[in-house]
């Protein structure tokens, strides 16, 4: 969602902010060709997922200022339940700033009800909004790599001697099937199944389908994750974020 107020650019966005969770697995040993006992703490991590919201404010002014985003929560039933204000900070001319934040009521929609721009020595800027803030995409990224891992492995059966890259591909497509399970998204694998695909020996009209499937699954990932540094991150969302 973007929004363009005197003096900024705010773009406001819902994400999939993701929590990596540590666990202690107990612990094992092993004796040396010495006799040394080694013991050894074991651990675990897991991937959680919560819906959150990220704010980028842009000055495009020429002086130092701040932009005050007033949000309302509807439930279903669109009556209120809540309201509140998202503060920028200062932001100095030309420079952009980035505040992540969740909500603490479920199955609710965020409403930008106004936005107010102050800048040294002159009045505030109240401009009236009332527009919604679009919700992600609902659709699930391990359907799209089921989808992408199917689709590569019949192509394999389509030629006799298959390119060595050609073999490559469903792996890298089945490890991005299993690990969208644990809430996690290879996306340097992604970008080497795309590199690899010109080199597979398919002809044009297989290797375009083979790079359809491909960009659709980093596009539903770019519309989960908050920023760019969020959409690298395979694992968790940057602990910066929230």
């Amino acid at each position: 969602m973007l929004l363009n107020v005197p003096g900024f650019k705010i773009n406001i966005k819902q994400y999939q902010h993701r929590t990596k969770h540590r666990h202690d697995a107990g612990y094992s040993g092993r004796i040396t060709d010495r006799g040394r006992i080694i013991i050894q703490k074991n651990w675990y991590t897991t991937v959680s997922v919560q819906k959150a919201y990220i704010v980028k404010w842009k000055n495009w002014g020429t002086t130092l200022a701040s932009a005050d985003i007033h949000f309302s929560l509807y439930d279903k039933s669109r009556n209120k339940v809540d309201s509140f204000i998202q503060v920028s900070g200062q932001v100095l001319p030309g420079k952009s700033t980035e505040v992540p934040f969740q909500l603490q009521f479920d199955k609710v929609s965020l409403i930008v009800d106004a936005v107010e721009v102050h800048t040294q020595g002159t009045e505030p800027i109240y401009t009236r909004i009332i527009k919604g803030v679009p919700r992600m995409w609902s659709f699930k990224i391990w359907i799209m790599a089921a989808v992408m891992t199917f689709f590569v492995s019949v192509a394999l059966t389509k030629i006799s001697a298959p390119e060595f890259p050609a073999s490559i591909l469903p792996i890298l497509a089945i490890t991005a099937f299993a690990m969208a399970f644990m809430n996690r998204t290879p996306i340097w694998f992604m970008f080497i199944y795309l590199i690899l695909v010109p080199f597979t020996g398919y002809d044009n009209d297989l290797k375009g389908q083979i790079v359809v499937y491909g960009v659709g699954y980093l596009v539903l990932v770019w519309n989960k994750r908050a920023n760019l540094r969020d959409f690298l991150c395979p694992n968790a969302t940057p602990w910066s974020l929230l």
